[in-house]
């Protein structure tokens, strides 16, 4: 089965930022659901770039590759604060964040992106 990524929802970053927040937020949530069901994850690890590889986790495989680097450091920013603040991520120790019970209920939900022009 294919991962879930960003480009599931939208073609290119300039679509995605026009996303309500809620629905930016709860992409990277489904994206990250994917790829830890039930590990932990760190947030700086998700951003390095090993060997100039710009996306190495694929969160925004399916862009264009020109857009790829910057749609990560975006999803990584106003919507992972998003996830913080909604209460469907927590820190559990040294920096390490996992999913709550109620972000894998989001999570599973099809999400309903709304283009806005």
């Amino acid at each position: 089965m294919a991962r879930f990524t960003i480009a599931s929802v939208v073609a290119s970053l300039a679509e995605f930022r026009a996303l309500p927040q809620h629905v930016q937020g709860l992409a990277l949530l489904k994206a990250l659901a994917d790829r830890f069901p039930r590990d932990a994850f760190n947030r700086e690890n998700l951003l390095l770039e090993p060997y100039t590889t710009k996306d190495p986790e694929g969160f925004a495989l399916g862009l264009p590759e020109d857009e790829r680097h910057d749609a990560i450091r975006f999803l990584f920013g106003a919507p992972w604060r998003f996830l913080i603040n909604e209460g469907f991520i927590s820190v559990t120790k040294n920096d390490f964040y996992e999913i709550t019970p109620e972000g894998h209920v989001e999570a599973a939900d099809d999400i309903k992106a709304v283009r806005v022009d």
